[in-house]
């Protein structure tokens, strides 16, 4: 049975931290992009409405950053202000809890990352149905997990981690944003795969989990790309290992797990979602909005700063890669005893 350390670190890491140029900043709750001029015309689809992004993490991490930089760029193109609000928790189902039970009229929309497809293998009762109660809009992007170190740490490679979660079982202790997340199965997979036992630290959110790191609270720690990459730049932390099969083409330099632990893959999906009962033409007119939005050189751009891979595919392709995520999580997390409480 994976042993779990609770943390209570609620620290938020301001946009400047991230070194990728917020607007407006991450740290805040709430904020709204004014849609331009033009917008009183706006029929999206009610006219004047604003437009809510629920996104189910923490400010300061992938989701968020990911989230804020496409918030003005989406104004502008459906005329109406952009609001984006985080619920972080429960591995985002606090959020998608927030996001299903909104009105369904095109309204609102949420922001969830793999985790939806792996929280019903790891929780017995869920406040709602991830298929049933959602509806698929697209994935924005996919990105391998990151691997990093406080500089004080005495790994500089995953075989170093490995080596002294082998020396001393038990004894290394790695920080995620949370139970259930991309990253707590990543690390379950690559203990599945190594037979070493290390332990899980989670945190509330991706930017809790880095001022720990950055200030040597933890000394290692698993998170999205586009939340560690900032911090291994800018020397605040050191570099172990990427999560996807092959090296990332924006971190070259950071080799891939897979050199030391063969065949290891794991990446994690991004994505937005809308509550169960909109209507599937009111899907597809978000789902329009979105990609012509994320296609602009200026999100391009932001998408390179991340590390992250841009998808944008259809509503029905992305329910098909959720109903065979269904599967792949409920097998790993029966054979690895995965428990996110």
């Amino acid at each position: 049975m994976t042993k779990t350390f609770a943390r209570c670190a609620f620290g938020v890491l301001f946009g400047a931290t991230l070194a990728i140029g917020l607007a407006g900043g991450a740290a805040a709750q709430t904020a709204a992009t004014p849609a331009p001029a033009a917008a009183s015309t706006s029929v999206w689809p009610i006219p004047g409405k604003p437009f809510k992004i629920i996104v189910a993490f923490g400010a300061g991490g992938g989701s968020d950053i990911a989230t804020r930089h496409l918030q003005p760029i989406l104004a502008e193109q459906i005329g109406v202000p952009v609001i984006v609000e985080n619920k972080g928790g429960s591995g985002g189902m606090v959020g998608t809890e927030a996001l299903v039970r909104s009105t369904a009229d095109g309204h609102t929309i949420g922001m969830v990352v793999s985790s939806h497809a792996s929280n019903p293998a790891l929780h017995k009762s869920m406040p709602y149905d991830a298929v049933k109660d959602w509806k698929p809009i697209t994935i924005l992007f996919r990105a391998a997990n990151v691997w990093g170190a406080h500089p004080s740490a005495p790994y500089n490679s995953i075989a170093d981690v490995l080596a002294a979660a082998k020396a001393q079982p038990g004894k290394v202790l790695v920080a995620t944003s949370g139970n259930g997340t991309a990253q707590h199965l990543g690390l379950e997979q690559l203990k599945l795969a190594t037979g070493v036992d290390m332990v899980h630290v989670p945190y509330r959110s991706a930017g809790a989990a880095l001022q720990d790191l950055a200030a040597g609270q933890i000394q290692v720690g698993i998170l999205n790309a586009s939340s560690m990459l900032a911090f291994i730049k800018d020397g605040r932390l050191k570099q172990i290992g990427v999560t996807s099969r092959e090296r990332s083409v924006y971190a070259p330099d950071i080799p891939a797990i897979s050199e030391t632990v063969a065949g290891f893959d794991s990446v994690e999906w991004f994505a937005y979602g809308a509550p169960g009962g909109t209507p599937d033409d009111v899907v597809a007119k978000i789902h329009a909005a979105i990609v012509k939005a994320a296609r602009t050189p200026a999100y391009a751009e932001r998408a390179k700063d991340m590390g992250v891979d841009l998808v944008l595919n259809t509503p029905a392709e992305f329910a098909t890669i959720i109903a065979n995520d269904l599967v792949k999580f409920k097998d790993l997390v029966e054979k690895a005893k995965i428990t996110a409480e």
